[in-house]
């Protein structure tokens, strides 16, 4: 059985297409992705504390405790990544 396509694309995709276009919109994402990125970090760093207190939770922590920095590197990566193109669509502009 063939596999059906997707018809819409993805929003990443469309963010990216739109940042090589105007660059502006590709700084205000990355902007956007950035403090979103230092928001989950902060929420990681208080969960974490407020697990190594719990004495059921904290040993568990010990060997899972990265996991809770997965979540801030996601859109840090990202913002990185929209970073770049929004650099090479500002530098094709204006250079």
């Amino acid at each position: 059985m063939a596999r059906k396509r997707k018809s819409d694309p993805d929003v990443i995709e469309i963010l990216f297409e739109l940042t090589g276009w105007f660059w502006q919109v590709g700084a205000v994402i990355t902007t956007c992705l950035l403090v979103l990125s230092y928001m989950a970090f902060q929420w990681a760093v208080h969960q974490e504390a407020v697990l190594v207190a719990s004495k059921f939770l904290g040993p568990v922590l010990g060997s899972y405790g990265f996991a809770y920095y997965l979540l801030p590197l996601i859109p840090f990566v990202l913002a990185c990544v929209l970073g770049v193109k929004t650099y090479e669509s500002y530098c094709r502009e204006h250079i």
